[in-house]
């Protein structure tokens, strides 16, 4: 029996197994035939990664003129930046893994090409995991960022996204600029707890944060998220890294020290928590210096536990038993001129 004529459970479950990575390194293999497209078209889109060249072949292409196809399709959208892949231990344990793909910094198209993704994907009706992370860059050190930064307005774009149930974002190397060129990171996070009301699942990393990123914009309780999990430490794991800092307070003065950021990130994340109508997992993890050790605070528990370098990010470590020599291991003084544009 040739392939095509099986039935069509059987051929979904065919289409699925070949996967999505397959037809979007090369979208001509979509076009074999009207019934091969038909599931070869619902296979591709619907779990999309996108670095910036593949974004833009993809704005350029007959298929963006055809927006109800990807709309209707798609339930998990992975955007990627940068020149090196994150590591896997970077994730949540119950995130899906990016397809294949190239390591690219944006380019000069990537702000139109977000722009124009979020328009056909705030409306997916299926759409619910959304990931945005840029490792590395073109330059010598991998922690400088990108030299083609993406405008925060792009960014806030896409997150209008009215179905999404779960949301990660790791920018551990600063990748935000305002339409004027400077970073200002700060204003993203009110945008993020303004999805918090419909979200059950958010992980965050960012060069700036602060604790509107997990403040709901509303005083609601009984809030379906159950797992949050916040990283203070811009450690990454990559070739020769050996010095890491942390995230520093939004706005342009960066207010207070490392220890009053990490505390009111804390005070915040209990006070979420206390709203969740099921609360599972709330974490903020950093690191120690100079020994680079990531900490993980169970804020539900208020134990800390170390995690191992394989470790994910809600992964269960080894209580810290010592939590007061803990806090003398972060340097408030952490030099961040490495990340400075």
């Amino acid at each position: 029996m040739q392939l095509l004529h099986l039935p069509p459970e059987i051929l979904k479950q065919v289409f699925n197994y070949i996967g999505s990575p397959f037809f979007q390194e090369d979208l001509t293999r979509l076009a074999i035939s009207k019934k091969w497209f038909e599931f070869a078209q619902y296979t591709c889109y619907q779990d999309v990664t996108f670095s910036p060249g593949k974004l833009h072949e993809f704005i350029s292409s007959q298929m963006a003129k055809k927006p109800d196809v990807l709309r209707g399709i798609l339930e998990t959208l992975i955007i990627k930046f940068g020149t090196h892949q994150a590591p896997v231990n970077s994730f949540g344990s119950r995130e899906p893994t990016a397809g294949a793909g190239s390591y690219e910094a944006p380019c000069e198209s990537t702000d139109g090409d977000l722009k124009q993704l979020a328009t056909i994907t705030q409306q997916a009706p299926k759409l619910r995991f959304l990931r945005i992370e840029a490792y590395g860059s073109r330059k010598s050190d991998p922690l400088e960022g990108s030299e083609d930064r993406i405008s925060l307005h792009s960014i806030q774009a896409v997150l209008t996204v009215n179905h999404l149930t779960s949301l990660a974002i790791d920018l551990p190397g600063g990748v935000l600029t305002s339409s004027g060129g400077r970073e200002e990171a700060c204003r993203i996070c009110p945008s993020i707890g303004a999805l918090i009301h419909k979200l059950k699942y958010l992980r965050l990393r960012m060069r700036s944060i602060c604790p509107a990123a997990i403040r709901p914009r509303d005083s609601a309780e009984r809030l379906p998220l159950n797992r949050l999990i916040v990283n203070l430490s811009l450690k990454m794991d990559l070739p020769s890294i050996t010095s890491a800092a942390h995230s520093k307070r939004c706005g342009p003065s960066s207010e207070g020290g490392f220890l009053q950021l990490k505390a009111e990130m804390q005070e915040q994340a209990e006070t979420l928590g206390a709203k969740m109508a099921s609360p599972k997992l709330i974490r903020i993890l950093t690191h120690t210096f100079p020994q680079l050790e990531t900490h993980s605070l169970d804020v539900l528990s208020g134990g800390t536990m170390l995690l191992e370098d394989r470790m994910r990010w809600d992964d269960d470590g080894n209580i810290v038993e010592d939590e007061q020599g803990e806090e003398s291991d972060f340097s408030e003084g952490e030099s961040l001129s490495w990340f400075d544009t």
